[in-house]
């Protein structure tokens, strides 16, 4: 069985307690959930780690946290807001082995395979870094390792959102 996630809808499903975001990955329903959460997740490649003596996999990135967005003004169909950033982690443990395949020094996550009959873990990005672990079951963590920061490109105009009805 061959599971594809694409990195861009937004599904809010994690424990949170203050700026510690949590998601538990032991299923491949919790994988689809945990990625579908997050959107424009990059990283540097040299924040990739695996200890082959503990068989821990480890992977640092920046994420948007769209959750956190703060609306600063509306105009017409527009509206500003502002959407901090944070540092985040995504851990694998029972990983047997990894392979790492990275031309450029940074890459933004694409998707992720899962394929549970091959039990392995393939991450595709942007910019052609391809990431795939050998584990011998789903038994990972996303998160949240850092605190929430603003930068140049954290407050932008998009189209505005349509309120929800109750």
């Amino acid at each position: 069985m061959e599971l594809k996630v694409q990195v861009r809808l937004i599904i809010f499903h994690f424990h949170h307690g203050g700026n510690d975001m949590i998601i538990s990955i032991n299923t491949i329903e919790a994988l689809q959930q945990a990625w579908l959460y997050y959107d424009e997740v990059t990283f540097d490649t040299n924040d990739i780690t695996f200890n082959e003596k503990e068989r821990k996999f480890s992977l640092k990135f920046t994420r948007i946290m769209y959750e956190k967005t703060i609306l600063k003004k509306k105009f017409l169909i527009f509206e500003k807001v502002k959407v901090p950033k944070i540092i985040s982690s995504i851990n694998f443990r029972q990983v047997n082995k990894m392979e790492l395949k990275a031309d450029q020094p940074d890459d933004w996550m694409e998707y992720i395979i899962y394929n549970q009959s091959k039990h392995q873990i393939e991450f595709k990005c942007i910019k052609g870094t391809v990431i795939i672990l050998m584990v011998e079951e789903l038994n990972g963590t996303i998160i949240d390792i850092g605190e929430k920061f603003f930068d140049d490109n954290s407050e932008y105009w998009r189209l505005a959102r349509k309120k929800r009805k109750k």
